[in-house]
């Protein structure tokens, strides 16, 4: 009787494996920039959405002169009704979730983005009552 397998038959398993590996990375490498595009397309959704609740509070609260609100218990500071650029604005009002970070002026990236620049949302303040605040999303390479 025979036990375990041959010499052979065990490279030609391995051979498949490898095969199998080199058209699998590349595929995968592909899905992992995806996901990253998916997440600043995400963060760009809640910074719009944070900056218009904010805006939304701020009008509601009667105070055109107040230069903070509260959302959920965490204040916002504020400048011609819109959320600041930095930590304690638009950062606060979107509240950082696990894989999105956040630079302190405005601009998010996904975590672990070789190239930030180009993988980024970035907020910029109200420059004026009236005037909504910029938030341009950049996709262009987020490997």
């Amino acid at each position: 009787t025979q036990n375990g397998f041959t010499l052979i038959e065990l490279i030609i398993v391995i051979s498949i494996l490898g095969i199998l590996a080199a058209f699998a990375i590349p595929k995968f490498i592909s899905i992992e920039a995806n996901a990253r595009k998916s997440v600043i397309q995400s963060v760009a959704g809640s910074v719009r959405s944070a900056s218009a609740l904010a805006h939304a509070l701020w009008v509601a609260e009667g105070d055109s002169t107040s230069t903070s609100i509260t959302m959920e218990g965490t204040p916002v500071t504020m400048i011609n009704g819109y959320p600041t650029a930095d930590t304690a604005g638009i950062e606060a009002a979107v509240n950082l979730s696990d894989g999105v970070s956040g630079s302190g002026s405005g601009v998010f990236t996904a975590e672990g983005t070789e190239n930030a620049e180009s993988c980024q949302v970035t907020y910029t303040a109200a420059t004026s009552a009236g005037t909504p605040p910029g938030i341009v999303v950049v996709t262009t390479d987020c490997n």
